[in-house]
């Protein structure tokens, strides 16, 4: 079955949606069980099994359907506070329970410290004027002279949709409800154009999305002051603009909350590379890269993701193997405590999978795998084609991250003109 879902959703919400072709088919949800939050989805025609997991990737859930069709979503997080199905002592007796093998292993084949995005076009704030018209990422050259019937090319686009500025605006990431704020101006006068969500309460628009009457848009029948060129491929992605006013005018001001970059982004796990300095190699780096295609995402999106793939790595045991000649009456999910240093083999991990091999009433076997990280499994770069190179006007900035522990630590180091500008906040 596939599904199809586009935008902005809570993330019980897209979840639910992307589920019910499978609900109408007599699927059932058993446990919903997820971190409140947003995610944004572009699924047109995808399998439902591609949505979710994609889905649980950037949000760090597990999900499941057991024999009886029922669909188990849960956040990783909250799966191991939940109650001990079971817990193993290696002191004691575990023959009577029917446990013959205990097999542990490590697991490193999407081991990284270090997760490298490229390719990703980042939707961010810019405001340029006179005093601050080189600052950040320009969206066009401040000051310029445009006369009747001329053409100005954004340096970097604006997306004028409203979805997406809301968006914006619920994760905090936008100043203002603006999705364009441009001023035009001769000797006399200065004229203003705005496409936006009205803010005045007192306003009978108010909270709706609104372009000023002197705008208009390039596949438009009617052509006003200001023709919004929109891009051949994105209608809601625009380009520029074409001036249609008699008089010569400077172009004094240009906001958005929804212009488009692009930039690359790195998370790294400080003391896990710490932890791994002289044993792997002397840097004790792992890295990965992710293509992002040219996505469109915030930066709190991408951080999430981030954040997601970083916990779900380890270096250390991470899979265990269990086999019984007795039912452990185990089911996939359920938390398992073994305590078992000899084996290096202690905490928790979750039931990831159960295979069940049957002779006769007097010898069977159970074979149970438990693991305690990896349960969401990344296989974004593995059916793509090969890379391909990159564009180095596409590559203006670089954003750095570091993971510690329980918290991440955003460095965002931007290269404008070799000038470094550095930004420091924590998760």
């Amino acid at each position: 079955r596939t599904s199809s879902l586009v935008g902005t959703f809570t993330v019980t919400e897209a979840i639910n949606r992307v589920l019910e072709p499978l609900i109408n088919d007599g699927f059932t949800i058993k446990e919903l069980n997820v971190e409140d939050g947003e995610i944004t989805t572009n699924f047109v025609l995808e399998t439902i099994e591609n949505c979710m997991n994609t889905i649980c990737s950037k949000r760090n859930i597990f999900w499941n359907i057991n024999e009886k069709r029922e669909i188990i979503v849960k956040s990783i997080n909250f799966m191991f506070n939940e109650n001990i199905k079971k817990t193993i002592n290696e002191d004691d007796n575990l023959s009577a329970e029917g446990l013959y093998t205990i097999e542990p292993t490590i697991e490193n084949i999407d081991y990284a410290n270090i997760i490298n995005f490229k390719n990703v076009r980042l939707i961010y704030t810019q405001t340029n004027d006179e005093e601050s018209k080189t600052d950040g990422f320009p969206i066009a050259t401040i000051g310029k002279k445009i006369k009747k019937g001329d053409i100005v090319t954004f340096d970097n686009p604006i997306i004028v949709d409203e979805n997406t500025l809301r968006q914006m605006v619920t994760e905090q990431e936008a100043v203002s409800e603006i999705c364009l704020y441009m001023i035009l101006g001769t000797v006399a006068i200065n004229e203003y154009f705005t496409i936006g969500i009205e803010t005045d309460k007192s306003d009978v628009n108010y909270d709706k999305f609104y372009i000023s009457e002197n705008i208009s848009f390039s596949d438009d029948e009617e052509e006003k002051k200001v023709v919004l060129q929109r891009d051949s491929f994105f209608t809601n992605l625009i380009t520029g603009f074409k001036w249609n006013g008699e008089e010569e005018v400077t172009l004094e001001l240009l906001r958005s909350e929804t212009a488009l970059r692009y930039t690359t982004m790195q998370f790294s796990y400080t003391q896990e590379i710490e932890n791994l300095k002289g044993i792997v190699s002397d840097s004790g780096q792992i890295e990965k890269t992710i293509d992002y295609n040219e996505k469109w995402t915030s930066l709190k999106q991408l951080i999430y993701y981030g954040r997601s793939l970083i916990v779900q790595n380890s270096n250390t045991v991470n899979t265990v193997i269990l086999e019984y000649d007795k039912n452990p009456d185990l089911e996939i999910g359920d938390i398992v405590e073994i305590n078992a240093p000899s084996f290096y083999i202690e905490g928790n991990f979750a039931v990831n999978k159960i295979e069940f091999n049957y002779v006769n009433e007097n010898n069977m076997n159970w074979k149970i795998t438990l693991k305690n990280a990896d349960l969401v499994s990344t296989y974004i770069d593995m059916f793509r084609p090969a890379e391909k190179e990159e564009n180095e006007d596409k590559i203006d900035a670089v954003i750095l991250s570091q993971f510690l522990e329980e918290k991440i630590e955003e460095r965002h180091i931007i290269e404008i003109n070799k000038e470094y500008h550095t930004l420091n906040f924590n998760l």
